[in-house]
């Protein structure tokens, strides 16, 4: 998921081959697993592998360890802005697993928060709820849901946070289609 202006960052161990946080691609479809047995760390809860059909969609795991998570390069560029659009996220398939083997009980919950960052400050923050189960509402995101970013403003950098209140959740999430428009001149 790299272009010459933007990249979404990992944490990756070359010298011992580990994975340590950040975004990674996935074409898993657990969905199609009905033993619900053998659940890949890598696998969307939604009944196709990503948003509108797509074949490859990324696949967060929290901490990343890095300083953003997605960033654009607009360095070298006369003018160069970034506005958010959006993206569409859905839980991982273990998630959907631990609600299945441990109903929800309320307070539970799964939130991921999106912080813009402009010049290194923090803009402004959105966040989803994966999973919420309190007197005021009930959610479980078991298919790929539109997240508006709109309201982040002009950033140059985004940061994923993962908080639940339930160690068997996965710290993890997965995203696709993530939109942005962008502005250059030379």
């Amino acid at each position: 998921l790299t272009d010459e202006f933007s990249c979404l960052n990992s944490a990756y161990d070359e010298n011992n081959s580990i994975f340590n946080g950040g975004f990674c691609l996935s074409m898993k479809k657990d969905s199609l697993n009905t033993e619900k047995t053998g659940i890949s760390d890598y696998s969307s809860a939604g009944p196709g592998a990503g948003a509108f059909d797509s074949k490859v969609y990324a696949v967060f795991f929290y901490p990343a360890n890095q300083e953003y998570d997605w960033q654009i390069f607009l360095s070298g560029y006369d003018v160069g802005t970034c506005s958010m659009k959006g993206l569409y996220i859905d839980n991982v398939s273990k998630t959907i697993k631990a609600i299945e083997d441990k109903p929800l009980q309320d307070g539970d919950y799964l939130t991921v928060t999106v912080t813009g960052y402009l010049n290194k400050a923090a803009v402004k923050s959105v966040n989803v709820d994966l999973v919420r189960n309190d007197s005021m509402k009930r959610t479980v995101i078991t298919k790929w849901t539109e997240v508006d970013l709109s309201s982040l403003g002009f950033v140059d950098a985004l940061k994923f946070t993962v908080e639940t209140n339930r160690a068997d959740f996965p710290l993890s999430f997965c995203i696709d289609n993530l939109t942005a428009s962008v502005h250059i001149e030379y």
